[in-house]
Order: C-alpha cells, then sequence, then structure tokens
C-alpha cells in the first residue's frame, strides 16, 4: 500500500517523555554514607597531607605571612587616622558654626573610616561592599 501510519501526536510524544526519562538515571547519586566515598575522600586527604614541601617553601611562606601582617598594621593605621581625623574636623566644624548640621558629612565619613577599619582587621576588605565604601570615602 505505501502509506505510512502515523500516531497521533500525543502518543508518540507520551512514548518519547517514558524514553527520555528512562535516562535520567545515567548518573549515580552521591551517597556520602557510603563507604566507597568515604575511602576515597580519605585516601585523598591523606595523600596530599603526606606531600612534603622543601624547607625553602616554608621560609618565603612566613616571609609572605609577615608582610601581609605588616601591610593589614598599615592599613588598619591609616583607617584609623583617617577616622580620627574626619571626627577632629567635625567636631571644629560644630564648634566654630554652633549648628550640628554642617558637621554631619565628616561624622559620617569618619563611620565610614571605622567600618572600613574592622573590616581591615577581620580582613574582609576583598568583599565588592568594602570596595565600595573605600571609594565613597
Amino acid at each position: 500500500n505505501g502509506s505510512i501510519m502515523m500516531q497521533p501526536p500525543h502518543v508518540s510524544s507520551l512514548n518519547l517523555f517514558k524514553q527520555e526519562k528512562s535516562n535520567w538515571n545515567l548518573f549515580p547519586k552521591f551517597n556520602p554514607c557510603d563507604n566507597q566515598n568515604k575511602n576515597k575522600i580519605t585516601t585523598t586527604s591523606m595523600n596530599e597531607s603526606a606531600m612534603s614541601t622543601p624547607e625553602g617553601d616554608s621560609e618565603e611562606n612566613d616571609k609572605t605571612a609577615k608582610k601581609i601582617a605588616g601591610r593589614k598594621k598599615r592599613v588598619v593605621a591609616g583607617y584609623s587616622i583617617v577616622q580620627y581625623s574626619y571626627l577632629l574636623f567635625g567636631c571644629i566644624i560644630v564648634a566654630k558654626t554652633r549648628t550640628p548640621y554642617y558637621g554631619t558629612g565628616p561624622f559620617v565619613a569618619a563611620g565610614v573610616a571605622h567600618i572600613l577599619k574592622d573590616a581591615a582587621t577581620n580582613n574582609r576588605l576583598s568583599s565588592d561592599t568594602y570596595k565600595r565604601l573605600n571609594l565613597v570615602l
């Protein structure tokens, strides 16, 4: 006869859905309580910790840590200086004008410097929020 029997569209799409659903289990599920996975994780962490570092690297790491600590102290000191200078400037403006309204700008800047100083002591200056605050200051 040469004619092709076609199924109604809803039947063929249902069969296609069943075929796709059977292929969903291609990837095994990760079970953290599985003993095989625990052995893999433990073996990997033990291999990484067993790697020895040359003594030259530890000296370089110590130098780098000292440089970072010194830089951190300078940054905190800089923000402290900025904070107290803005506070002093705001107090001078309030004392001269006898109007607290004019001293609010330096007081807000001193508050921002205090926030940035706190972020520097807690190693949070790399956050986008503190980068923006630094630009504002």
